[in-house]
């Protein structure tokens, strides 16, 4: 049996390899003077001669050069390189040309394509006028470290144009796409799902994008009321416009239709300054539903400054039911209602939501005016997740909004009772002032655990050599001595026996 089973794995080993080797590296290279082969010696001066020469599964190595074609996959399945990456590797269309096409083929290919390393820029009329940049067609496809821009089409994806019909899978991630039009949907990426298609981006900037219609930046529908997997990731979506004034002005950030909620991810999205004339400027989700016991959850988001003429600017629900926003920063000083339903929880929301755990403090983000939207170390958002959600990265309990303030963490082991701790000179007290040793609050400076201590007894050290005692009993503070903390002194700090935890610090290294 063991022998038999060996036989086997060197059975496919052998198999794997062959297949290694019968893929073929194609090279080309737009400043040579005259085309050659494809070899790497000798490459070949336009990217589709290599598309003409390739086999399943080739490799199409680009050298950095302007390249003034479309591009045409018509009948395999390859990985696309621009071996010196996007910046000095362009499909320009010169706003005459399309750019990558890889259209429908029967019978299907379903091995994976890939395109890395490109500018597909300026290229305009689309296969069927859909997908400026690129369209693509009941094909598998990862596009990767991409600028997708200036593109135009008069249909849907003005950037980026997918549709499927059984099952196939498009996946973006760190692409920027970037000022592309189209007078119908997604003016950035369209995204047509028939049969339980995917669609996969993360870590991606979608900006200043223009649609007629829906989703200027993102739009993601499956077809007929099949539903769509959706997982959105990373992203910063911003400044994108639907320009009709009408009810089918919708979604200028993301609109998302036909959804399945037990295949939905859409996490650390940060969404802003997004247009539309309806409903849901940042995000419109439409004919989706989530269950009662598990809804369709849009997670740790900061959606600010999106406008449109009616209402709910944030988010806007539309014929969904069961659906849930939480651990998420949703700001807009213009209007009241930022969401459309009230299923909110442990949100930071302009003028209050009702929900559990919900506030309407500012959320304090460092440079607004200059899109920087991450949290100063005093916002009201750090450490104010829902509790029963995932930790940040560091350990600290969860924050609310798209990007966690990183804290530094000292590890206090349950075997080790005593330790000695300073405070950074952090101006804790508004308005901000440059601290230069005043008191910070008590709560401010020992607030931060994961999980709380059961106990903490703290000592420190005034001019006179007198040492004051405080208490933390079980998560209430009570103060032998009126005093505050300051960051001149040095604390000695005694843990009660018990499990160990994790000591953060919102600050500078202390």
């Amino acid at each position: 049996m063991c022998k038999a089973k060996l036989y086997f794995i060197l059975a496919l080993c052998l198999f794997s390899f062959s297949i290694l080797l019968a893929q073929t590296n194609w090279y080309v290279d737009g400043t040579v003077g005259s085309t050659g082969n494809g070899s790497q010696g000798s490459p070949f001066k336009t990217i589709a001669e290599a598309v003409t020469a390739l086999s399943d599964g080739d490799i199409v190595n680009v050298a950095a050069a302007t390249y003034e074609e479309t591009v045409d996959f018509d009948n395999h399945y390859f990985i696309l390189t621009g071996t010196s990456g996007a910046a000095s590797t362009l499909i320009d269309g010169n706003s005459i040309k399309e750019g990558i096409i890889i259209p429908d083929d029967d019978p299907d290919i379903t091995g994976e394509s890939t395109i890395t390393g490109f500018t597909i820029r300026d290229c305009e009329a689309g296969y069927d006028n859909n997908g400026g940049g690129i369209y693509i067609e009941n094909r598998n496809v990862t596009i990767s470290n991409c600028i997708i821009t200036g593109n135009s089409v008069s249909n849907d994806g003005g950037g980026i144009y997918f549709r499927g019909n059984d099952e196939f899978e498009l996946t973006i991630q760190n692409c920027t796409i970037t000022d592309n039009d189209c007078d119908g949907n997604g003016g950035g990426v369209c995204f047509y799902g028939n049969v339980s298609e995917s669609l996969t981006m993360e870590n991606c900037i979608i900006s200043d994008n223009e649609c007629v219609y829906l989703g200027a930046g993102i739009y993601a529908s499956g077809i007929s009321g099949n539903l769509l997997t959706l997982s959105l990731t990373d992203l910063t979506i911003h400044n994108n416009d639907s320009t009709n004034n009408s009810e089918f002005s919708m979604g200028g950030g993301i609109y998302a239709a036909y959804l399945d909620y037990s295949t939905l991810t859409f996490e650390h999205l940060l969404v802003y300054e997004n247009t539309s004339y309806d409903h849901g400027s940042g995000i419109c989700i439409s004919n989706s539903n989530g269950t009662q016991n598990d809804p369709l959850t849009l997670n740790k988001l900061t959606i600010v400054d999106n406008e449109c003429d009616v209402d709910n600017p944030g988010i806007y629900f539309d014929a969904c039911s069961n659906t849930l926003v939480t651990n998420s920063i949703i700001w807009n000083d213009a209007t009241n209602n930022q969401v459309s339903q009230n299923n909110v929880t442990y949100c930071c929301i302009y003028n209050d939501h009702a929900g559990t755990g919900n506030f309407d403090d500012d959320p304090e983000f460092v440079d607004a005016s200059g899109d920087d939207y991450s949290l100063e170390y005093y916002s009201p958002c750090i450490d104010k997740g829902d509790p029963g959600s995932d930790d940040d990265d560091d350990g600290s309990l969860p924050d609310r909004g798209w990007k966690y303030h990183e804290q530094d963490v000292y590890i206090w082991d349950h075997e080790i009772t005593y330790i000695w701790r300073s405070y950074p000179r952090l101006p804790f007290s508004q308005p901000v002032a440059l601290n230069t040793g005043q008191s910070i609050g008590v709560e401010e400076a020992l607030e931060c655990w994961n999980p709380n201590p059961d106990g903490l007894f703290v000592w420190f050290e005034d001019e006179d050599d007198e040492f004051e005692i405080g208490e933390y009993d079980n998560g209430n503070w009570s103060w032998t001595y009126e005093r505050d903390i300051y960051s001149v002194y040095g604390y000695k700090m005694e843990k009660d026996n018990g499990t160990g935890c994790l000591m953060f610090s919102r600050g500078l290294l202390c």
